[in-house]
């Protein structure tokens, strides 16, 4: 069955970012009864909670990746522990069916970018022993998983006969008669 090749590409940078201004808003709240550990519970890319931030994301990839696996097209047989870096992107590439609906595709990348952020911010804050605040998180991972998921499954319509398979609404020529034509409740016009 042929398949359609769908690629979608996270800028590590912009994780990291929301993973620190989350972070941040969440510590300025606590400071504000506890500096010191208001400060503990905030990553920055000048503190040493920056490479535990990394190995969040990065434990929150590979399970992303296990999770949409179905779809995934990867030919890796090797892993690693690695520590990933600040910079670059984080690529997947879905083997998805000729009739995958494109307009999914920013939404499917929306919840990804969500998936990791919630998923990271989950992991860290139960590596602070904070679980009051990873369960939030750690539900709205599910939520934006859910939603990828729920993205891999949308589909076009099949072309109906007259139409051309972009689904387009457009009349066959014999409808026209330079004339309106009536099509339920729409009113189609020549162009």
């Amino acid at each position: 069955m042929a398949k359609k090749h769908i690629i979608i590409t996270l800028q590590k940078s912009e994780l990291l970012y929301d993973i620190d201004n989350r972070t941040w808003l969440a510590g300025n709240a606590v400071s504000l009864k506890d500096a010191a550990k208001g400060s503990e519970m905030q990553t920055s890319e000048e503190t040493a909670h920056r490479s535990h931030a990394l190995r969040s994301l990065a434990t929150a990839w590979k399970r992303l990746k296990s999770k949409l696996s179905e779809w995934v097209e990867e030919d890796k047989t090797t892993a690693n522990n690695v520590l990933e870096s600040n910079t670059g992107t984080l690529q997947i590439t879905l083997a998805m069916p000729t009739n995958f609906a494109e307009s999914a595709t920013e939404d499917l990348a929306s919840s990804l970018h969500d998936y990791l952020i919630n998923a990271s911010l989950a992991e860290w804050y139960i590596t602070l022993s904070e679980p009051d605040l990873a369960k939030p998180y750690s539900a709205l991972a599910v939520i934006a998983m859910t939603s990828a998921i729920a993205s891999t499954y949308r589909r076009r319509r099949p072309a109906k006969r007259g139409e051309p398979s972009g689904g387009d609404e457009v009349l066959p020529d014999f409808l026209w008669h330079n004339e309106t034509v009536w099509r339920g409740s729409d009113v189609w016009r020549q162009s």
